[in-house]
C-alpha cells in the first residue's frame, strides 16, 4: 500500500498532483468546514509557514485485500477527516469500512488490549484489523458495533476525529483473485467545539 503520499511535500505543489488540486478543492463537499480556506475550517486561522502542519491531501492506493488483513488498519486521527475514492477498477465494488463512535472507540481499545495481552493504544499502533469474527465478538461481549459503510467511486467518508477506523478494498464481483487497485485522497480539517458522532457519506 501506498500511504500518505507525497510524503514529505505538499500535494498542492507536487506534480501532477498541483494540477488537480483546484478541481479537487471546487468538489469538497461542505466547503466552509473542509476547504483548507474553509471559514469554519480553524486550520484557515493558524499562521502561514513551514511549522503549519500538513493537512493534506494525501493519497492513498492499494491492491484488493484477498489475505483479509486490511488495506489500512484500525487507527483514529486527531482531526477530522474526508476520504474520497478517486479510482477503482471495474471489477471492485470499493471499499469497505469500520467506524467506531468516539465513545465506542475507548472501549475497543481497552478490548483489543485484552485480546491481544499488551500495553500502550493497539489503535494507536495501527498493526491490528479487526475480523468479521472480531467484530461478532465485540457485539456478543459489548454490546458494541460499528458504522459499516461501502465507499464508491467519487464518494465521500467523512470521519470524526477520534473514531477508530479501518478500510477493506472490497472483493472483486467476477474474479476473487483479481488484483484490482484504488486511489483514494484524504484531507484533515479542524472544526471548533464538539463534533457530532454521526458518520456521513456523500457523492462528488
Amino acid at each position: 500500500m501506498l500511504q500518505d503520499w507525497p510524503p514529505s511535500a505538499l500535494f498542492q505543489a507536487t506534480p501532477p498532483f498541483c494540477d488537480l488540486h483546484v478541481d479537487l478543492m471546487s468538489a469538497t463537499p461542505v466547503p466552509g468546514f473542509t476547504r483548507s480556506d474553509g471559514r469554519f475550517n480553524v486550520a484557515s486561522y493558524t499562521p502561514k509557514g513551514d511549522a503549519k502542519s500538513d493537512l493534506g491531501p494525501k493519497m492513498y492506493s492499494a491492491t484488493k485485500d484477498n489475505e483479509n488483513v486490511g488495506s489500512t488498519k484500525i487507527h483514529k486521527d486527531v482531526t477530522d477527516a474526508w476520504n474520497v475514492l478517486t479510482y477503482a477498477s471495474p471489477a471492485d465494488k470499493g471499499a469497505d469500512w469500520v467506524l467506531f463512535s468516539r465513545k465506542d472507540t475507548v472501549r475497543v481499545v481497552k478490548w483489543l488490549q485484552t485480546k491481544l495481552d499488551c500495553e500502550g493504544d493497539p489503535v494507536h499502533h495501527q498493526q491490528t484489523f479487526l475480523t468479521q469474527a472480531d467484530l461478532a465478538d465485540l457485539w456478543g461481549e459489548l454490546k458494541i458495533r460499528p458504522y459499516l459503510i461501502n465507499q464508491t467511486l467519487n464518494q465521500f467518508v467523512f470521519i470524526p476525529a477520534g473514531c477508530a477506523h479501518q478500510v477493506r478494498l472490497c472483493e472483486g464481483c467476477s474474479v476473487c483473485q483479481y488484483q484490482s487497485h484504488i486511489c483514494s485522497l484524504s484531507v484533515y480539517y479542524h472544526i471548533p467545539g464538539e463534533q457530532p458522532r454521526g458518520l456521513y457519506q456523500s457523492r462528488m
